[in-house]
């Protein structure tokens, strides 16, 4: 049986049922969650962000103007995992920020290096 888009119940069923005890209340509870979680969540964001790129210009980045969301690399670190990728004034500036990202989580307010 298909239902819309393609889905099949059963193959659903299954990647979320794997490796599970199904008469354990509790994981059945977290299995739920987990599916209605992708579906009302990152369902919904993924075909956005699949849309958004298809259409989007990039407005405001040049030499002079930094765009939204080009920091992420420097809090995730992807200059330490990547370092052959980036200069070394990178990597310091990446440990830095997630420096700083860190103190603020652990204490609420940043505490500059």
């Amino acid at each position: 049986m298909t239902m819309a888009h393609n889905i099949v119940p059963k193959t659903v069923g299954d990647y979320y049922l794997r490796d599970i005890d199904l008469k354990n209340s509790d994981e059945m509870l977290h299995k739920f969650l987990k599916l209605l979680t992708d579906l009302l969540v990152v369902c919904p964001t993924y075909t956005f962000a699949k849309r958004f790129a298809k259409r989007a210009r990039v407005i405001g980045c040049s030499d002079r103007h930094m765009c939204h969301g080009s920091s992420s690399q420097y809090i995730y670190g992807q200059p330490i995992k990547t370092p052959k990728l980036f200069a070394k004034k990178d990597y310091d500036f990446s440990l830095d920020v997630m420096r700083m990202w860190t103190n603020f989580a652990k204490n609420g307010y940043e505490m500059w290096l």
